[in-house]
């Protein structure tokens, strides 16, 4: 994951050392098939994709952005002033956005951040609550988020209302399933309240029962995005020393990597068509790809700008 550069950097730094620290080699993991090692993979001329739904994303200076996939419509939502908006989520129908504001000032704690929310327009921008990690349920009718300490992953309604814990302790980066009947999580395996590198991914229903581990290393997993049919997860992975990302069935089965290509890192979308949005490796401003699935690769120029993580939506 990479962050916005200078003093905002810092900033977001702070703000994301959670998830920095959350979120060995494991035996026997597969290359996924659609992708080809880093020999193979050839990247082609940055003319501009037309790609499907909207892109969100912070920029330098720590504002949030929009973009439509084709490249149109590139606006900008918010203005950060003294502090850095990131890990955008939209609502389904394309018409607002939530997401994390952070002034770094607790030192990294979670608990000074606030998820707002405001209008693809721009306007409108409000608090909803303390906390971070916001994820928009696909019927619009939840905001999933990691609350403050005492609540961890909680459920809250975009007008604020009926805040529901989930109940699942050192827990956050909450992703839906398409169909909004399970959250995929990272959980933290220490339990003594102490800073650890060893983060999983987890699944539960949507009330936050059937609460199960699906990956099981002694380092950094946290779960990006499902595919269309909810029957794959896209999760990054720090478990070959470098940072990469990885495939699995939604049971944790076939763990496999989305290409050897080491320049290449963490997913931003997994498009209907099966093909990987995907960021560079190392450096503070990724650039950013498509995967195809014959494994050869296409510049993104309509995210030229763009830090780690973006949102997308298949909307109109």
């Amino acid at each position: 994951m990479t962050v916005p550069g200078g003093s905002r950097r810092a900033l977001v730094l702070l703000a994301l050392g959670t998830l920095a620290a959350a979120c060995g080699p494991a035996p026997s993991e597969s290359v996924y098939q659609p992708s080809t090692s880093a020999s193979v993979v050839q990247t082609s001329s940055p003319t501009l994709l037309s790609l499907p739904g909207w892109f969100a994303f912070t920029v330098a200076g720590g504002d949030l952005w929009a973009v439509r996939g084709d490249g149109s419509d590139r606006h900008q939502l918010t203005r950060s002033a003294d502090g850095v908006d990131f890990s955008p989520t939209w609502a389904p129908d394309a018409s607002r956005l939530a997401f994390r504001h952070s002034t770094g000032t607790g030192g990294g704690l979670l608990d000074t951040d606030t998820i707002r929310i405001v209008r693809l327009d721009g306007s409108g921008v409000r608090d909803l609550i303390a906390g971070s990690f916001p994820a928009w349920s696909p019927d619009g009718a939840w905001i999933a988020f990691r609350g403050i300490t005492g609540i961890d992953l909680a459920l809250i309604k975009p007008d604020g209302s009926d805040l529901t814990s989930l109940h699942a302790p050192n827990a956050e980066c909450p992703v839906w399933s398409p169909d909004g009947s399970r959250i995929l999580y990272c959980r933290n395996a220490d339990t003594s309240g102490q800073v650890s590198d060893n983060w999983e991914v987890w699944v539960m229903n949507r009330d936050g029962s059937q609460q199960r581990q699906l990956t099981h290393n002694a380092t950094r997993d946290y779960p990006i995005a499902w595919s269309a049919d909810g029957s794959r997860i896209v999760f990054y992975s720090q478990r070959d020393g470098q940072g990469a990302s990885f495939v699995m069935n939604a049971d944790g089965s076939n763990v496999a990597r989305v290409t050897q290509a080491t320049d290449l890192s963490s997913v931003g979308a997994w498009l209907p068509d099966g093909r990987f949005v995907i960021s560079s490796a190392g450096a503070d401003v990724p650039s950013w790809y498509v995967l195809n699935l014959s494994g050869t690769r296409q510049a993104v120029p309509q995210l030229t700008g763009a830090f780690d993580p973006i949102g997308w939506i298949d909307g109109p």
